[in-house]
C-alpha cells in the first residue's frame, strides 16, 4: 500500500512538471556554467588585443627609424585637433621628403599613418588607431641647443626638419623627452628617472584610456612619460603600452646614412 502511494505521488509530480524552485535552481546552475566559460573567453580576447597593440607599437618604432634612414628626420605628430597632409617628395639629390621647413605644429599628438606608410584603421584625421579604436600617441622632442642659440641657428625642430640636425652638430643634439619609473608626480627627477635624452615616444593607452593612477603622466601633455608594470590597483592603475627611441639611436642612423657630417 505504501509503495503504491509513493509511485502515485511520483507519477503525479511528473505529470505536474517542475516547480518554480526547481526551474530557478536549474537556471542558476546554467548561469554559473556559462559565466565560467565566458570569463576565460573575455580574458583571451583582451590578451589578443593587447598582444596586437604591443606588436603594432614595435612596428611603429621600427618604421620611425626607417623614416629617419630615408629622410634624415622624424615626422611630425598628427595634432590632437587637426590633421597632417602627406607632402610629395621633392626632386633633389637625396629625394628628401619636405615635411616642413619649420618645427612641428605640436610636438605631441598621434601617429601619422599616411606619412609613415602604415596600414591599419585610421581616424578621420589620418592617425593610426589601436585595437581599442583609439589613436596611438606619438611625441617627438622639440630639441634645444645652447651653442646653436649662441650661433643664431634655430634651436628647435632639428629632429623633424630635414637638414637642421646637421647645422646644429652632433655634440649639440639634445632631446628633451624623459621616461619615468612609476610615479604620481607631475614630473620625475633623480631616482625617478628611468631614461632621459629620448627623441620620440610611441604609446597605446590600452583598454583603460583613463588618466587614473600612474598612467596619468602619459596623458598630461608634458615631456615626461611613465613606463610601469601593468596594474589594476586603485590609485596605481596602469595598462599603457610604451616604446621609444633615444637620441643616440636616432643619431646613429643619421650618421650611418650620411645625414650628419
Amino acid at each position: 500500500m505504501g509503495a503504491n502511494l509513493v509511485k502515485a505521488y511520483r507519477h503525479r509530480q511528473i505529470e505536474q512538471g517542475f516547480s518554480l524552485i526547481e526551474i530557478a535552481l536549474v537556471l542558476l546552475i546554467l548561469g554559473l556554467i556559462l559565466k565560467s566559460a565566458v570569463m576565460p573567453l573575455a580574458a583571451l580576447r583582451e590578451h589578443a588585443l593587447r598582444s596586437t597593440a604591443e606588436a603594432q607599437v614595435q612596428q611603429i618604432r621600427e618604421t620611425l627609424f626607417a623614416f629617419v634612414v630615408a629622410y634624415g628626420a622624424l615626422p611630425c605628430p598628427v595634432p590632437v585637433s587637426g590633421s597632417i597632409t602627406r607632402v610629395p617628395l621633392a626632386s633633389n639629390a637625396h629625394n628628401v621628403l619636405e615635411l616642413s621647413t619649420t618645427p612641428c605644429e605640436a610636438s605631441s599628438g598621434f601617429v601619422p599613418a599616411q606619412t609613415l606608410g602604415l596600414i591599419g584603421a585610421l581616424s578621420e584625421t589620418g592617425a593610426l588607431l589601436d585595437p581599442w579604436s583609439r589613436e596611438y600617441r606619438y611625441a617627438v622632442s622639440a630639441g634645444d641647443s645652447e651653442r646653436a642659440s649662441a650661433d643664431q641657428i634655430a634651436t628647435t625642430g632639428f629632429w623633424t626638419v630635414p637638414g637642421r640636425a646637421a647645422s646644429v652638430g652632433v655634440r649639440e643634439l639634445n632631446a628633451e623627452l624623459v621616461l619615468c619609473h612609476a610615479t604620481t608626480q607631475a614630473n620625475c627627477s633623480g631616482l625617478s628617472v628611468r631614461s632621459d635624452q629620448i627623441a620620440f615616444v610611441v604609446l597605446s593607452t590600452g583598454r583603460d584610456s583613463s588618466a587614473n593612477g600612474v598612467q596619468n603622466e602619459n596623458l598630461d601633455g608634458d615631456n615626461h612619460f611613465t613606463v610601469a608594470d601593468e596594474s589594476v590597483v586603485t590609485g596605481a592603475e596602469y595598462d599603457d603600452i610604451v616604446s621609444w627611441g633615444s637620441a643616440a639611436d636616432v643619431m646613429y642612423w643619421m650618421l650611418r646614412m650620411g645625414w650628419l657630417p
